[in-house]
């Protein structure tokens, strides 16, 4: 298996089924990864986070959401006494957040979690690691998420993340997410509805239309721009994708949007 595929099953088994979960405010470590941690910059406890590299892959789902950005510095690291990454994020009825950055690279085995921040919308995430092994923005899928129950059933709604570190982080209208393929897909549909808390569709942002973006390899990332969105509330955020074997795949996510902009 391919290390971007491990990528895929880290990911989504942490996001939905709680591989690194908190139980009250002590941060769990993934203890598959902690069996599979590398020298000096391995995977394991460092303070308030859980952070490293590994060995060993696993396959995983062919699509899962990556990540969720609303702005992110394009930092260079070095090991020159860099300042920590800044990761901020609109809240979501003061409910507990989990932080992840995982890589995603070809080759690239690299984890960190962390949460509930001790400041319910900011997070100081030390950059000694990314340093170490030279692990650039360009490499790293990061995602934010709490919990809430969404037409009777708990949900993780991911709260898009403002990251910075000499600018800090700042505010923008216009949201980056990230899908990661493990298999090439022919054909890529996006659908975007605001939702109630009963789960039903209150508007629609975009209906289902093909991205058209003509190639989709496998194990390289699907970068989508989500601007125009309108008043705060969750999102629902699906994504009908059709395989070069001819086979689909649908994946179905749920978002903070915490800012008022323009609907289209």
């Amino acid at each position: 298996m391919q290390p971007l595929v491990r990528v895929a099953f880290l990911l989504l088994a942490g996001a939905l089924c709680g591989t690194a979960r908190v139980s009250g405010q002590q941060l769990a470590c993934d203890p598959a990864l902690l069996e599979r941690a590398q020298g000096p910059h391995g995977y394991k406890k460092r303070g308030d986070r859980c952070e490293g590299i590994y060995s060993q892959d696993v396959g995983g789902d062919p699509l899962i959401l990556a990540s969720l950005t609303e702005s992110f510095e394009d930092y260079t690291p070095s090991e020159d006494g860099d300042p920590p990454l800044t990761i901020e994020w609109t809240p979501l009825d003061g409910g507990p957040v989990t932080l992840r950055a995982q890589g995603m690279k070809r080759d690239l085995y690299y984890q960190m979690d962390a949460g509930p921040p001790s400041v319910p919308t900011r997070y100081e995430w030390p950059s000694d690691v990314l340093a170490a092994r030279h692990i650039p923005r360009r490499d790293l899928g990061v995602l934010g998420w709490t919990r809430r129950a969404i037409g009777g059933t708990e949900r993780d709604v991911y709260l898009p993340l403002r990251i910075g570190q000499r600018r800090g982080p700042t505010r923008s209208a216009t949201y980056e997410l990230t899908f990661f393929p493990s298999a090439t897909l022919t054909e890529v549909h996006l659908s975007v509805s605001q939702i109630d808390d009963s789960g039903r569709v209150k508007r629609v942002v975009r209906n289902g239309g093909e991205l058209g973006y003509g190639d989709y390899p496998a194990q390289r990332p699907i970068r989508i721009s989500l601007s125009d969105l309108g008043p705060p509330g969750i999102y629902q955020v699906e994504i009908g994708a059709v395989l070069e074997s001819g086979s689909s795949v649908t994946l179905k996510n749920w978002f903070y949007h915490g800012i008022a902009t323009a609907p289209r």
